[in-house]
């Protein structure tokens, strides 16, 4: 039986020092969280799928905001005591995420064999620790996170639209929302069907499109929105994100961990060189094989929306020059 009188609390907080890795799908969050695994400080990274849904869930008003923080914050608080404890490891050798590929790894085993939590609980009381979790297409819902936590940072991973787009189409993702179970993502539905949340001011050319229609389309509307809420951000919110690219972490890595290490105020591990070494960089640009992309692209797009996708790669290629 509802009670007016009741509403959910969110109570204190294990930690404050969480670390948001965001971006748009396939954009390079992974490879951003391996290459954290360098700094002084930075947990290994978890991905845990609510921590993505509940923001889109309430700007969609299927959840109140205060009911997603409260849950966000318990996700949260559950996720980093169970990996001080040593719990939820991955330990899958063939996944990039893998504890294996973690440089100490024997802290992490090290958990696995205490009885109590009296040290973990230490730690987290000292403070000093970075959380990182993973999170695709938050940025245009990422309000509700600074505000759950006032003194997270946030690394906004961008990559090339063309090169996103390409790989969208490569994962299907243009026809598996609400159709794939093992696409683990709420995903939204109106009378004609299933359609991703960033879909729904769109959703008649959504039903309309073909496969890679579709994933134009929201290309084009993930970086504008993404773009707006970042300019709309007050200037304290906008200070604790940071901005990089898939391609400059690739051709110029060690001058973009730098800047990430600074941005979170961490010293490099000796074993940071390792990490790159294992992630082979730096490498080539990527815009050596675009042509060939969005060759297949053009197969099957509309016109109009492939030269957009075109003009907005310029302009993204314009402005990845002063990222780093």
């Amino acid at each position: 039986m509802k009670n007016s009188k009741l509403s959910v609390s969110i109570g204190p907080k294990l930690t404050e020092d969480v670390l948001l890795l965001e971006g748009i799908t396939r954009a390079g969050k992974f490879l951003v969280g391996n290459l954290l695994q360098g700094l002084v400080g930075v947990e290994h990274y978890q991905y845990v799928g609510i921590v993505e849904h509940l923001p889109y869930m309430a700007r969609m008003g299927s959840i109140e905001p205060k009911v997603a923080k409260a849950m966000m914050k318990c996700q949260l608080d559950n996720y980093i005591y169970d990996q001080m404890v040593g719990r939820n490891l991955n330990f899958r050798k063939v996944d990039k995420s893998a504890i294996h590929n973690v440089p100490d790894l024997h802290r992490y085993q090290q958990r696995l064999e205490e009885k109590d939590d009296a040290r973990a609980m230490a730690a987290l009381q000292k403070g000093g620790l970075y959380f990182p979790f993973i999170a695709h297409e938050t940025m245009p819902n990422i309000s509700l996170f600074l505000e759950l936590y006032p003194k997270m940072k946030v690394v906004h991973v961008e990559r090339n639209p063309i090169g996103l787009a390409y790989s969208w189409y490569q994962r299907g993702f243009g026809k598996r929302w609400g159709q794939d179970p093992k696409l683990f993502v709420v995903a939204y539905e109106d009378a004609k069907g299933p359609l991703p949340w960033f879909a729904a001011q769109w959703a008649e050319e959504y039903h309309k499109s073909g496969e890679v229609d579709r994933i134009l389309r929201s290309m084009l509307w993930l970086f504008e929105e993404s773009q707006k809420t970042y300019n709309s951000l007050p200037p304290e919110q906008k200070s604790r994100i940071i901005i990089t690219s898939y391609e400059c972490l690739l051709t110029k890595p060690q001058e973009e961990m730098d800047r990430l290490a600074k941005f979170l105020g961490r010293q490099h591990w000796p074993h940071m060189e390792k990490i790159m070494k294992d992630e082979r960089l730096p490498a080539a640009h990527p815009k050596e094989k675009r042509a060939e992309k969005l060759a297949e692209l053009a197969k099957t797009a509309d016109k109009k929306l492939l030269n957009e996708l075109i003009e907005l790669s310029n302009i993204y290629d314009e402005k990845d020059q002063y990222i780093g």
